[in-house]
């Protein structure tokens, strides 16, 4: 498996933003790429990401797709919702302290 730096997206998250991909991990933004695909681009998207050999030729086509499909604003609006909901359900527990404090934080 290869691997190379993606300039300077690792000082933002603490890691290559590659790696999840290169390592066969699903995530969120594959998901929602899946999504918006095309029938026959979702099957190569998923004959890539079965393929125990992912290139980094491979991430930087998944990159411009991300890219395309604006998935970083589908992934922040879907976040922000995920956001909301929580604050709903922290609102609805009845005590206050700092552990509840804490959950309102993160």
């Amino acid at each position: 498996m290869q691997t190379r730096k993606a300039a300077g997206a690792g000082k933002k998250i603490g890691k290559d933003i590659a790696d999840d991909f290169l390592e066969g991990k699903i995530t969120l933004p594959l998901i929602l790429l899946y999504d918006s695909l095309a029938p026959e681009e979702q099957a190569k998207l998923l004959t890539m990401i079965e393929n125990d050999n992912r290139s980094w030729d491979d991430f930087l086509l998944i990159k411009k797709l991300l890219d395309q499909y604006s998935i970083k604003e589908q992934v922040m609006v879907y976040l922000e919702s995920l956001k909301i909901e929580a604050h709903s359900w922290l609102k609805q527990i009845s005590i206050t302290n700092r552990y509840k404090d804490y959950l309102a934080d993160l």
